[in-house]
């Protein structure tokens, strides 16, 4: 196998394929893969793999913006809320849709995944307590059974498996 750019060559083996890291003295971003003689930027392999990690703190930062909006009360509230829900909402769809498609798949980015989900809800929750006390105190009785409840499944699944409960396994897709 010939390449185009003589220098030191790192080989390196991932799921079956080969790849060539050039180590010639270059600036760290014009380093470049070789696959099947095509040369690929390392910038653009890593910003691939940066999106689903980018669109869990999307999400992160859009649960504290709803928290935050809501105690300053903004005109419009309600619109911005929706909306910014939304798309914290797609971004939870997405960032596992785009995770399996470049197969990057690791039980870090679940777990990361899984944290965020909770403190974008939790946050979600806060500030519509906020916003409407009323439905609270009106609904008292059956979000304590709820919050009873979801916290009594955390309990089993550490008790029993001694780790947190995984939301994002098939069970859990197909139950939701």
């Amino acid at each position: 196998m010939k390449f185009p750019v003589s220098g030191i060559l790192l080989k390196q083996v991932r799921n079956n394929e080969q790849f060539y890291i050039n180590l010639e003295t270059l600036p760290a971003d014009r380093i470049i893969f070789h696959r099947i003689h095509k040369w690929v930027p390392l910038s653009e392999i890593f910003m691939k793999t940066q999106i689903p990690i980018a669109l869990i703190f999307s999400r992160f930062i859009i649960g504290l913006t709803i928290f935050v909006l809501s105690i300053i009360r903004v005109d419009n509230y309600k619109v911005i809320a929706v909306i910014l829900l939304t798309v914290g909402l797609l971004t939870d769809i997405f960032d596992g849709i785009i995770a399996r498609q470049l197969k990057i798949l690791q039980q870090k980015l679940r777990t990361l995944d899984s944290l965020i989900d909770q403190v974008f809800f939790i946050s979600v929750a806060v500030a519509t307590y906020i916003q409407c006390p009323d439905f609270f105190k009106t609904n008292a009785l059956k979000l304590t059974v709820l919050l009873g409840l979801e916290g009594l499944t955390y309990l089993i699944c550490f008790l029993k498996f001694k780790k947190e409960i995984a939301t994002h396994s098939i069970g859990a897709k197909i139950w939701t």
